[in-house]
């Protein structure tokens, strides 16, 4: 398969006390969608679109600019979500090996990307995906800006369309020790056109039917 450019997934998101689903455009080129429904209904949207970031809370007629750190989140959630470690020196990133450089049994890269921001990602030997991602964030930026130490952990690798990925991952607060989030992907498709669909004036896309 060529290198991926763009991708879209439908994820079943739980935190403590609700559950939503979110629809996930992203592209290579710097752009990516986020729209979330609940009950059938879209409550938010955000994105990157060619004039910058936005948000669009449901009932606000138009949308608003976003946050930078908004932005910068977004945009990280490109190079994780479709970028692979092949292609983050071209992209300006760093990669070597964390020290220390064994965690349970797992292989350690440090990953340093462009804006400064850095996480640790460990790879296990027996299959060579990454397992874990662990780095300091706010865990939602523009509603509590509070840095936490957070660890993904990424499961039940399928194959769809020719890549191998995580369709489970839980995310968890170092300090407390408790999951402060878990996503399931129901579907996913890879280097398919997104573009005209990321724009900030863009209609929602139904929510999704499963």
């Amino acid at each position: 398969m060529n290198a991926l450019n763009s991708m879209a997934s439908v994820v079943r998101i739980t935190e403590p006390g609700f559950t939503v689903i979110g629809r996930y455009l992203a592209d290579a080129r710097g752009q990516v969608r986020v729209d979330v429904y609940r009950q059938g209904r879209r409550v938010f949207s955000e994105g990157v679109d060619a004039t910058g970031v936005w948000e669009l809370a449901a009932g606000d007629s138009a949308p608003k600019e976003g946050s930078e750190k908004g932005r910068q989140a977004l945009l990280h959630g490109i190079e994780f979500n479709l970028i692979g470690l092949n292609r983050m020196a071209s992209r300006g990133h760093r990669l070597a090996l964390s020290s220390p450089p064994f965690e349970a049994g797992l292989y350690g890269l440090k990953l340093s990307l462009h804006d400064g921001f850095e996480t640790r990602l460990f790879i296990s030997p027996k299959n060579w995906q990454i397992v874990a991602r662990r780095d300091e964030r706010a865990y939602h930026v523009d509603l509590d800006p509070t840095v936490k130490r957070v660890e993904s952990r990424f499961s039940d690798f399928r194959k769809s369309g020719g890549i191998v990925t995580p369709f489970r991952s839980q995310d968890i607060d170092l300090g407390t020790g408790k999951q402060v989030g878990e996503s399931e992907t129901i579907s996913i498709d890879w280097n398919i056109a997104t573009e005209a669909l990321m724009a900030r004036d863009a209609p929602a896309l139904p929510a999704p039917q499963f």
